[in-house]
């Protein structure tokens, strides 16, 4: 049997090198960023949302984490969301949506995939940006590879005094 050539790997120069490794960074950056969205308004009748945002005038006690609508426009928007981190330094990982007139859901900001938080709502679809896991506007898996539910959580929505209160657990 003939031997087979061996083929060596062409020379790494330098200027290769370097801009192999700040593609690389480059790209770690961005996906350990999370890919932005959902920081403003979507286009023209798209939803709005807060990402990671401490929702102004928002607390947390007690499992229940209540944000003042008037303070947050993201929230009083059609198909608004916003994704609380946390609140008075405690982590909360809630990612509230307006899906009607005076209607709410909220459910953890956590991808069920590899515990990202969850990105963007398009006023269908809770996206994570770190592998394209999407839920429907339930919380359920819609493309994955994620391949369980958001856990959902209790809301209440009190329009005279304009306060969402999710509570947790």
């Amino acid at each position: 049997m003939p031997a087979l050539p061996v083929l060596s790997p062409a020379p790494l120069t330098r200027r290769d090198f370097v801009g192999a490794t700040t593609c690389s960074l480059v790209a770690a950056a961005l996906a350990a960023c999370g890919g932005g969205g959902g920081d403003g308004p979507a286009g023209p009748g798209g939803p709005t949302g807060g990402v990671g945002v401490t929702p102004t005038g928002a607390t947390f006690a007690n499992n229940v984490l209540t944000i003042p609508l008037d303070q947050n426009t993201e929230l009083a928007a059609a198909r608004g969301y916003q994704i609380v981190g946390s609140v008075g330094g405690q982590q909360v990982n809630v990612i509230v949506i307006r899906v009607g007139d005076g209607a709410f859901r909220a459910f953890s900001s956590i991808c069920t995939h590899e515990g990202c938080t969850v990105g963007s709502f398009d006023g269908s679809r809770i996206t994570c940006p770190c592998h394209g896991s999407q839920y429907d506007a339930g919380g359920a898996v819609v493309v994955g590879p994620a391949t369980r539910a958001l856990a959902e959580y209790r809301v209440a929505f009190d329009a005279a005094a304009r306060t969402v209160a999710v509570t947790k657990g």
